[in-house]
């Protein structure tokens, strides 16, 4: 094996233990995980070993690789959680294609002159791999194009290929419902109560006019009517549990603020610092608009005569409130409970609170996305895509480590399927993690947030 392609095998496997070796900026909670990780590791021999001779494989290398690496690892994990398991999965996938081209292949990928002539000569090779793999008689036809057609009928080619992946998938998911008869869910009313009540209260008033006329023309169509319902929730993720429309504009909100406080906003909607960038950026958006500005008069220390949303139990909905009585207090600990408590009457603090507790316990707060399991709503997604109400992601190694370690029998049979490629299928291992490492959730949440707003991706 040629140098570069062990550092590369290395890197991916240095990785997932990378942060035992505490960078300077890691902090206790984060040491503390750290230790515990550590442990669990120790009690698995094999494991450990492996973990031992890839640190010894990383230290014997040279100091300006092992630089390399470690600056690699904190590009990674300055993205969020999901960003950071789809770039280590794309990783695996490079090295395990790299690890079986042939030697001349591999040798001239490495020795391209740059980063860009080496993704040039990767895209290459793939797209011939993917034409040999085509029936003869296309690849005879490519064959007789000539050479300056050639790449607008791949693209073709291609586009037709991932439509029949996306129609087989489809019918997978719903095989029982295609080859058995049965009544189909093409109407809202055909949907249970509280799947009428999100729609009609939370999704409907938060959509345009061509989009409210595009659901109201799939009415009828199976199975186009819950894929556009679908596709509509996830075009509108909503950030907060309450009301889904509210004051967006300085003039919706004017007779409620204090004047000083209108008065500052006026000067701010002239001028260039971040505070007024931030309150042009949020303008005619809820709750983004009416946060900044609970912030900005925060930060001047204006009290406001009452909160601009809700931030009390009694200011939410009917479900809401039964969800909060019968489902998640009895789910918090004293603890929490108390941190609830403590947020009351402060908005936006209290919702994002309300929000946050929800998820560690794996709840979805009513009126915050399409009631019920998430798979069951997977199903009628082309492309299964993140929401706000979707869990945070893990690498596959941690997944498979836990299918293979954690998981009882019963467990094993009770999941539909134990594929990590399956985006549905996924979904549910992930929760199942989540439910044997509450501990994992809220702090992977708690550092996606952070990661967020540190690399201005998260709401002002």
């Amino acid at each position: 094996m040629c140098g570069k392609r062990l550092n590369l095998v290395i890197a991916t496997a240095f990785l997932a233990a990378l942060p035992l070796f505490a960078l300077a900026d890691t902090d206790n909670e984060d040491l503390e995980w750290n230790r515990s990780q550590f442990e669990k590791w120790k009690a698995d021999p094999e494991h450990y070993a492996r973990l031992r001779h890839d640190l010894q494989t990383f230290l014997a290398m040279p100091v300006e690789r092992q630089a390399q690496l470690r600056e690699l690892d904190r590009v990674l994990h300055e993205e969020d959680s999901s960003t950071y398991a789809r770039l280590r999965r794309t990783m695996e996938r490079y090295n395990d294609w790299l690890r079986g081209l042939p030697q001349g292949a591999r040798q001239k990928i490495e020795n391209a002159p740059n980063a860009q002539g080496k993704l040039a000569l990767i895209k290459q090779m793939r797209e011939l791999e993917w034409v040999d793999r085509l029936p003869k008689a296309l690849r005879e036809e490519l064959g007789k194009l000539p050479a300056d057609k050639q790449p607008a009928r791949i693209a073709e080619l291609r586009k037709e290929e991932r439509a029949r992946e996306a129609e087989w998938r489809f019918a997978i998911r719903h095989w029982e419902d295609v080859t058995q008869t049965r009544p189909q869910m093409a109407r809202l009313k055909d949907f249970p109560e509280p799947v009428q009540v999100f729609v009609r209260d939370s999704l409907y008033p938060m959509l345009s006019k061509a989009e409210k006329d595009r659901l109201d023309r799939a009415e009828g169509k199976w199975p186009l009517y819950p894929q556009t319902l679908v596709e509509l929730a996830d075009k509108h993720p909503i950030e907060l549990p309450g009301p889904t429309t509210g004051p967006s504009r300085l003039s919706e909100l004017r007779k409620d603020l204090p004047p000083k406080l209108v008065r500052i906003l006026e000067i701010l909607q002239t001028q260039q610092i971040p505070p007024a960038k931030q309150l042009a950026q949020a303008d005619g958006k809820w709750p983004d608009y009416a946060r900044v500005v609970t912030r900005i008069a925060s930060n001047r220390k204006i009290t406001l005569a009452h909160q601009l949303g809700p931030c009390k139990p009694s200011e939410f909905s009917v479900a809401v409130q039964q969800f909060m009585q019968n489902r998640l207090l009895p789910a918090l600990s004293q603890e929490e409970k108390q941190e609830l408590k403590d947020s009351e009457g402060h908005w936006p603090l209290y919702p994002k609170t309300l929000r946050d507790l929800a998820r560690k316990h794996l709840l979805q707060v009513p009126g915050m996305g399409l009631p019920g399991p998430r798979a069951n709503w997977d199903k009628y997604r082309v492309q299964p895509t993140a929401s706000s109400e979707a869990l945070p992601d893990v690498p596959d190694h941690t997944l498979t480590d836990f299918m293979q370690k954690d998981l009882t029998p019963e467990e094993r049979s009770s999941l539909p399927s134990l594929s990590l490629a399956d985006p549905v299928s996924r979904e549910q291992i992930l929760q199942a993690y989540f439910r044997r490492n509450p501990a994992a959730l809220l702090r992977i949440i708690q550092a996606d947030q952070k990661k967020r707003l540190a690399n201005g991706k998260g709401r002002p």
